[in-house]
């Protein structure tokens, strides 16, 4: 529900959002309530709230994440371009690792409450959130984590985009993200990558080196990640709300915090976007370049509903 006001005549419209989501699956579980006030104290001051659980049974099959939480955030619209935004919330994690699981990873298992505080500052100068073709986007931020969980982190990350003759488009875009702690830096997290937001070429949480998983091979994550994705996309002809493109992906993965030591992975590959009123619709062809025991040289096939780098 969209453009009303919460306390006041109900025929004055104020730009006020409430979302309740549910979705119910085998491999997940999300429940979420959102509130977003646009413009508090009459001011261009935006105000969300929500609580939310979510059950992703889907990350491993030798572990069960849980997260219970509420948050409270401030955006605030600098200049034309430029946001800044605070967020606070209070969370409730719960890991169950499977009994036939590695030493390694039973150590993550139990229960975690932590109170998280982030700030973000982004530049966006992209002409569209539906199908960008020209401008650039950077986004700093960093959070700290307090409770059970003591941590804090630095993400960076930007995209450009290039628009082409013939309505062709390349994009460059990347990210980075380290995390710290005084103590070990629980699962959750970790950094990981592969799947169809990162490196392609690999599946979910998989593009990862032998040093960075337990004796089974299960995926541990690291501490430092960054990532980059080369991407020429293409109308196809006679077909509006089609279009296709090619890919480069390549990042690397460390156990340490602030290192950029670990191994180098990447893929190659082309798709297709379909474009349609609630988002674009994305299906990928990517194989890896670089594969360890844990990772089959294969062709894999990555689909993604929704905006990437936003």
């Amino acid at each position: 529900q969209t453009n009303f006001r919460l306390f006041g005549k109900p025929h004055a419209g104020a730009g006020e959002k409430i979302r309740f989501g549910v979705q119910y699956g085998r491999r997940r579980k999300d429940f979420q309530f959102d509130y977003t006030q646009p413009w508090l104290f009459d001011k261009k001051l935006a105000l969300g709230t929500g609580l939310y659980y979510r059950d992703l049974l889907y990350l491993s099959n030798k572990y069960d994440q849980t997260i219970g939480g509420g948050y409270l955030s401030l955006r605030k619209q600098l200049g034309e371009y430029t946001t800044l935004s605070f967020k606070t919330s209070l969370e409730h994690y719960e890991i169950d690792v499977d009994s036939n699981s590695t030493d390694t990873l039973k150590k993550e298992e139990g229960e975690y409450d932590r109170a998280l505080l982030a700030v973000n500052y982004v530049i966006d100068t992209t002409d569209s959130q539906y199908l960008t073709r020209r401008g650039h986007r950077l986004s700093l931020g960093t959070d700290f984590s307090f409770g059970d969980v003591e941590t804090y982190g630095v993400q960076l990350s930007g995209s450009k985009y290039f628009l082409l003759p013939f309505d062709t488009v390349l994009s460059i875009n990347g990210q980075y993200r380290s995390v710290d702690g005084n103590d070990n830096v629980p699962i959750f997290e970790r950094e990981f990558l592969g799947g169809a937001r990162s490196l392609r070429g690999y599946e979910y949480r998989e593009a990862s080196s032998a040093a960075l998983r337990d004796e089974q091979g299960e995926p541990l994550g690291g501490r430092t990640a960054a990532y980059f994705t080369a991407e020429y996309s293409f109308p196809l002809v006679n077909l509006k709300k089609f279009r296709g493109h090619v890919f480069y992906d390549g990042g690397i993965l460390s156990n340490d915090s602030w290192d950029f030591g670990g191994d180098y992975l990447s893929n190659y590959g082309f798709g297709v976007d379909l474009y349609l009123p609630m988002g674009p619709i994305r299906l990928d062809v990517a194989w890896p370049m670089q594969t360890n025991e844990w990772v089959e040289d294969k062709m894999r096939f990555q689909f993604n509903m929704g905006y990437q780098f936003r």
